[in-house]
């Protein structure tokens, strides 16, 4: 009988910790890019092809901040070549659920862009802090012992230095005279 009781808790145990794990671990990519829109910018090249504006939003799907690293360069597709293009662009920190809007001027001819970047999310005591929940929360700020285990230090929210995971995305853009927005 009293191993049958300790099978039975080491059971629960374990599926509580596999269900913790899985609301700690994001299953996909928090990050989701989205083209907003392309317009002419007034600058021609050499070769009489006007540059584009493009506005580019990034959105955090996450429960927590997504922080990214800096870029200086990105590629564009023109004559169905991939060119490196230098200029800086960036995205910061994005709250869960935010986005913020980027524009990237884009050489004339321009078919599609690549754009790479590092991007990490808030660590595993913010994420479990998040999905606790207000009641869970103040179960936890009772305990002072379990409150200073998984309680993140509001100046320590990333991970130093950075564990930063890489995303490239390709966008495809409209090849028409006329001006595009998804507004």
């Amino acid at each position: 009988m009293r191993k049958r009781k300790v099978v039975v808790i080491s059971t629960a145990l374990a599926g509580v910790a596999i269900l913790l794990a899985m609301s700690i671990c994001p299953s996909r990519c928090p990050v989701e890019l989205k083209l907003v829109g392309v317009e002419p910018s007034g600058m021609v090249n050499d070769e009489g092809k006007e540059a584009m504006l493009v506005t580019l939003s990034v959105s955090n799907r996450d429960s927590v901040s997504v922080m990214f690293e800096t870029v200086t360069t990105f590629q564009a597709k023109i004559g169905g070549r991939w060119v490196e293009v230098k200029q800086a662009f960036g995205f910061d920190r994005i709250a869960p659920g935010r986005k913020s809007e980027e524009m990237l001027v884009m050489p004339g001819g321009t078919e599609a862009c690549r754009l790479r970047f590092n991007y990490q999310s808030e660590i595993w005591k913010s994420r479990l802090m998040e999905s606790l929940g207000p009641t869970g929360r103040r179960l936890v700020a009772k305990s002072p012992w379990l409150c200073k285990w998984v309680w993140p230090d509001q100046y320590k929210t990333m991970r130093v230095p950075p564990r930063w995971k890489q995303i490239t995305v390709d966008v495809i853009l409209p090849q028409s005279d006329a001006k595009y927005s998804t507004s």
